[in-house]
């Protein structure tokens, strides 16, 4: 193994779970999407638009959907690499909506505002409609150490577009149906 990757590695912690978007270690390490080798690819088959353009527009819907719920939710970034950072979530924001069960009164109520909203970024960076989203686009999982909380937003024919939350609280349901 490489020198820096053993640093790295040591650096992150224990590595509990992978995903689209990256590794997810232990010590709640935020997550970078790799856009070159995933989606980017996928979504330059359909469009000529810029890689940048889409990143952009990824950020954008994060950022308006999660700060609805808590203003001092952390914001998405992109690094100087072009690649979206996803935010660590501030466990006290997460933690109000999930114990009070307002999160998924919320997410219900917010769930079809969240699609259009995305559906819209996207059509303006792609300039090609995309198709309605089914309820089955949305799961909610948790990882096996019960510490993470995925959102995933399947929009078909554009590939998998998805937004991840970390809430940094360990949760009981092994899985969670915004239904």
């Amino acid at each position: 193994m490489f020198q820096w990757k053993k640093k790295l590695q040591e650096a992150k912690g224990e590595k509990i779970g992978s995903g689209v978007q990256g590794d997810v270690y232990s010590n709640g390490d935020q997550v970078t999407k790799k856009y070159a080798s995933t989606l980017g690819n996928e979504f330059s088959a359909y469009v000529d638009k810029p890689r940048e353009h889409i990143v952009q527009g990824e950020m954008e819907a994060w950022n308006a959907f999660y700060k609805r719920y808590d203003p001092s939710f952390a914001t998405a970034s992109i690094d100087k690499n072009g690649n979206l950072v996803m935010p660590k979530v501030p466990g006290t924001g997460a933690d109000k909506y999930i114990q009070s069960g307002e999160l998924g009164e919320n997410f219900k109520k917010d769930l079809s505002l969240f699609k259009q909203m995305v559906k819209q970024v996207m059509q303006d960076i792609t300039g090609k409609e995309m198709r309605d989203q089914k309820d089955n686009d949305v799961l909610v999982s948790i990882l096996p150490s019960g510490n993470y909380r995925f959102l995933q937003v399947d929009f078909g024919e554009f590939g998998m577009y998805k937004l991840m939350n970390e809430v940094e609280r360990s949760m009981q349901e092994s899985n969670n149906s915004p239904h």
